[in-house]
């Protein structure tokens, strides 16, 4: 997320605004995912936990209080780093989306691939019965991507409405080109492979109270460090 700009739905946003830059993080990010959807089975078969949902444990009272508490926990440590680092405030908020989409990209890899004659028959992923019925049928008929369109839609409307469309359309730079390759092919992979990025992974998991969403967490917040000194590395604004 750091080499690309962006998380899924951000990706997908901003390249509907027309952001050439992020066009190709989009591209990269597809064709990640779908690379995830073939390694999928293999990460899956791996030694493992059984699932853990606090809820379960804890019951709703108790879930909810232990959910306060590590917001609270990550809250405190993100207030007590702010105050003592030396950092510039934002100029304007970020903008938010919030649907989980990153399914969508790996059904478009999927369809695409298809479409060159790429035998996904040997590929387990995609014999999965959901997978399997999504890739027959016409993409307006995916829910995810029925998403996506809309996102890209509205995107696009909204940018041209307030003038915004294709305002970057500046000539992307060999170093920051190859960082919106590698960052859209990462993050594609790692969101296929951990069934969603900040909002399907994340906050998806966090509230169903499933332990799964927390231990997302701590591998991107982990992920950040080295990713920030990347930018720098690929002459990215830090």
């Amino acid at each position: 997320m750091q080499l690309g700009g962006g998380c899924g739905s951000g990706t997908l946003f901003t390249a509907a605004g027309g952001n050439p830059r992020m066009i190709l993080v989009l591209v990269f990010f597809i064709a990640g995912s779908f690379l995830g959807s073939l390694h999928l089975p293999f990460w899956l078969a791996l030694p493992g936990i059984n699932p853990v949902v606090i809820y379960k444990h804890a019951g709703i009272i108790g879930g909810w209080l232990v959910q306060l508490f590590l917001i609270a926990t990550v809250l405190y440590g993100i207030v007590k780093y702010e105050s003592s680092a030396e950092s510039t405030p934002a100029k304007k908020a970020q903008k938010w989306v919030s649907v989980g989409n990153t399914a969508g990209f790996t059904l478009w890899g999927g369809k695409i691939a298809q479409a060159l004659g790429f035998p996904l028959e040997g590929y387990p992923y995609w014999q999965w019965e959901n997978n399997s019925y999504a890739l027959q049928m016409p993409l307006i008929s995916d829910v995810t991507s029925v998403l996506n369109i809309g996102i890209i839609i509205g995107a696009t409307t909204a940018a041209l409405v307030i003038g915004n469309f294709g305002k970057n359309l500046t000539a992307v730079g060999l170093k920051s080109a190859l960082a919106a390759v590698i960052g859209g092919l990462v993050m594609g992979y790692g969101a296929r492979l951990s069934f969603g990025c900040n909002i399907g992974a994340f906050f998806s998991g966090t509230v169903s109270g499933s332990i799964h969403g927390w231990v997302w967490f701590l591998a991107a917040f982990a992920g950040t460090f080295p990713g920030i000194k990347l930018r720098a590395a690929f002459g990215l604004k830090l």
